[in-house]
């Protein structure tokens, strides 16, 4: 068939209105579709091969999902080089973004497992460096400050957002972050050099995963279970970064570099089996995927590298790197995809009683 479902972002805006229907569980408005329209079901109508036998592949319907992603961004940047006298460089400045983004995963007759979020978070920064020129000893300082406003109200309770009982959800936390650098770099001989540099770096997480399960209900409207992903307000993540280096000149030139570093990263985002209190029976107790900082890991490796130049018109260059790099995690879902599952098939196949989940209170410092 030549027919072809279109949604038009014109005709089903992603829009705080959409968020409000899906939020109060609207029967109109909140899907491309009409629910009602049954007509538009997957279906198949004939016989794929000469035996009728292959089933479940349709041949009309617009059965499927409306994807929808977008980001704008105001960035605003400043930053002033001063060369205040022969020893001292000082470099400050700032930067502020302005983020809209919108995201929706709608069935196109269901909301089934579906995910939805219009937000505008706040994100700023400011710095100070000063490089310190002591004749053979340069010393270079530094402090950065992160701030992050979410601009949002996450539910108190992961999956259950009523937005008729303020106390069902509250402002997602403004997060702040202050983060020291040094570095010192002094000669060994004339013709070798040794530095040090230690620092902390913040990262922010994945918007994408910061307001993803923001908007799920599961406790009132159970359109979803509890394989699917909840949100609660996240930290920034964290890498504590140490450094050394040594630069030997071999030859006028030929170059020797090497270095070893040390990066301890912290407060990673993953998900983790948390239990949560079901507000619409107390004393029932649920556990849900639930977005949280508790992956970290180590990082250390050792960088080689030989440059050589031949001439004014060719350089070459020889590098070789070893890294061994261990986390709790690969990534945000390793848990889920890998291990939460898996300890429930080995523990049913062992006969052993399940694993006890993680538990989490619903306490103030929980919130934060």
């Amino acid at each position: 068939s030549d027919m072809e479902f279109v949604v038009d972002e014109e005709d089903f805006p992603v829009d705080a209105a959409l968020v409000e229907r899906f939020l109060r569980n609207t029967p109109e408005g909140r899907t491309p579709f009409p629910e009602s329209r049954s007509d538009l079901g997957g279906a198949q109508e004939f016989r794929l091969n000469p035996y009728g036998v292959i089933s479940g592949f349709s041949t009309r319907g617009a059965g499927g999902t409306f994807g929808f992603a977008e980001e704008k961004q105001w960035q605003f940047r400043a930053a002033i080089d001063w060369q205040i006298n022969r020893q001292n460089r000082l470099k400050f400045g700032g930067e502020y973004f302005d983020i809209e983004t919108a995201a929706a995963s709608i069935g196109y007759r269901s909301t089934s497992f579906a995910q939805l979020w219009v937000e505008n978070p706040k994100r700023a920064s400011l710095f100070v460096q000063d490089r310190l020129d002591l004749g053979d000893i340069v010393v270079e300082g530094g402090l950065r400050y992160d701030r992050f406003d979410p601009n949002s109200n996450f539910p108190t309770t992961p999956g259950y957002f009523d937005l008729d009982n303020p106390e069902s959800f509250e402002a997602a936390p403004v997060r702040t972050s202050f983060s020291p650098r040094l570095g010192v770099s002094f000669p060994v001989t004339v013709n070798s050099t040794f530095r040090l540099s230690y620092g902390h770096f913040t990262q922010l997480p994945d918007l994408n995963e910061y307001y993803r399960g923001k908007n799920t209900d599961f406790f009132r409207f159970r359109n979803t279970n509890t394989n699917d992903f909840f949100a609660r307000p996240l930290d920034f993540g964290k890498t504590v970064a140490f450094e050394f280096g040594y630069r030997q000149l071999l030859a006028p030139d030929f170059v020797l570099d090497i270095s070893a570093y040390n990066r301890d990263k912290l407060q990673d985002v993953t998900l983790r089996k948390l239990a949560w209190e079901d507000p619409t029976n107390p004393g029932s107790t649920t556990y849900l995927n639930t977005f949280t900082n508790a992956d970290f890991g180590t990082i250390r490796g050792i960088d080689v590298r030989l440059d050589r130049r031949f001439g004014q018109v060719f350089d070459a260059m020889l590098g070789y790197s070893y890294q061994d790099a261990k986390n709790t995690g690969t990534d945000p879902f390793t848990y889920t995809n890998v291990f939460a599952r898996l300890e429930s098939n080995a523990n049913v196949l062992l006969g052993l009683p399940p694993n006890p989940a993680q538990a989490i209170g619903i306490t103030e410092e929980n919130r934060k």
